[in-house]
């Protein structure tokens, strides 16, 4: 009975699968279909717990709508799943019995003492993280309040504005891990959600990718650049602090040329090849704003690499040293400037290969 429990369990959460669970791994399992429909008329209620200790309420409708998928591969595996492995909790509490909990990895899956891996533990992991998500963003919000960080401004918005950011929210599509990471774009929109019991922060990072955090979960969603297109309105692209570092947020070249240091390479990037590129030399903007105005700082005679940002047809040009860098005539200080600045611009590099 334990044995036919534990690869119901399996069956169901992985929403997947006839293979797998059984006294040898890869054997094809049989009576699961007949079974299900009956199992999940007992579950009265899901919820996930976070890394962190958040509980997340599932619409059981929401929950129950994938099981009808099948998928292969998940396997049965001598290694217990860590405790530092864990992700999400999963509980599906019955009627008049005790629930059932189910600990989900990134590559792995365990319910009582045994445990799964393989491409079908990967499966389930990705489905309760899609589904965890959306479930965030889909929560009754008490109050939004956008802010664009390169404008430094920020919008607390009515109750028409913040139920059309709900409803471009609920129709969002989870995505996986992006495989280029994506720096936001200017003005680095950002929306703070206010719930009953927590509150998430989501960046814009560009017109159809919003990101926020979860736990030690990251998480990415397609929306409608109608979201993107409405933040315009409520606080336009113009405008803001105007100090000397914003007018290379509008770069169209991203221009490098060697120094004293010989692991940089001369280079040319074109920001409107990608938004990829077109964050990361916004990304390089805010990293300039982050530096102190300094007076009596000694610098070698030679830079150890330039960046020049082409605006508008001029050439614009930073001049840095280790932990200094000259621009428009004044010099700045940030320890580890020239450091940080080539690790931002040797992403391009790693990216182009």
């Amino acid at each position: 009975m334990a044995k036919w429990v534990t690869c119901l369990l399996a069956a169901l959460f992985a929403g997947l699968l006839l293979s797998g669970c059984a006294e040898t791994a890869n054997q094809e399992v049989s009576g699961i279909a007949e079974n299900l429909d009956t199992d999940l008329n007992n579950i009265e209620k899901v919820t996930v717990i976070t890394a962190d200790g958040l509980e997340i309420p599932i619409r059981l409708d929401q929950f129950n709508s994938d099981f009808s998928i099948k998928g292969k591969n998940l396997q049965t595996a001598d290694k217990p799943l860590q405790k530092d492995e864990v992700a999400y909790t999963v509980v599906l509490h019955r009627k008049n019995e005790a629930p059932l909990v189910v600990e989900v990895g990134k590559q792995a899956s365990q319910f009582a003492d045994q445990t799964y891996r393989g491409v079908g533990a990967e499966k389930l992991y990705g489905w309760i993280h899609g589904i965890v998500g959306k479930t965030l963003l889909q929560n009754e919000v008490k109050e939004i309040v956008v802010n664009a960080d390169d404008l430094t401004r920020s919008l607390r918005l009515n109750d028409q504005e913040t139920a059309d950011v709900m409803r471009l929210l609920a129709n969002s599509e989870s995505v996986d891990q992006l495989e280029i990471p994506q720096f936001p774009l200017y003005p680095g929109y950002r929306l703070r959600l206010d719930f009953a019991e927590t509150a998430l922060e989501a960046k814009i990072l560009t017109p159809t990718l919003l990101y926020f955090e979860a736990g030690s979960d990251q998480h990415y969603l397609r929306v409608d650049s109608e979201l993107f297109s409405k933040l315009t309105e409520w606080i336009p692209l113009t405008g803001g602090s105007g100090d000397e570092f914003a007018p290379l947020y509008k770069t169209t070249e991203l221009q490098i040329s060697p120094g004293s240091d010989p692991e940089v390479k001369a280079a040319k990037y074109k920001m409107a090849d990608s938004t990829f590129e077109q964050g990361l030399s916004h990304q390089l903007v805010r990293l300039l704003k982050q530096a102190k105005p300094a007076t009596e700082i000694p610098l070698p005679d030679k830079a150890n690499f330039s960046l020049v940002f082409v605006v508008n047809g001029e050439k614009q040009a930073v001049d840095f040293y280790t932990d200094a860098f000259v621009f428009a005539g004044k010099t700045y200080a940030d320890q580890g400037i020239a450091a940080k600045t080539r690790a931002l611009f040797a992403e391009i590099a790693r990216q182009k290969q």
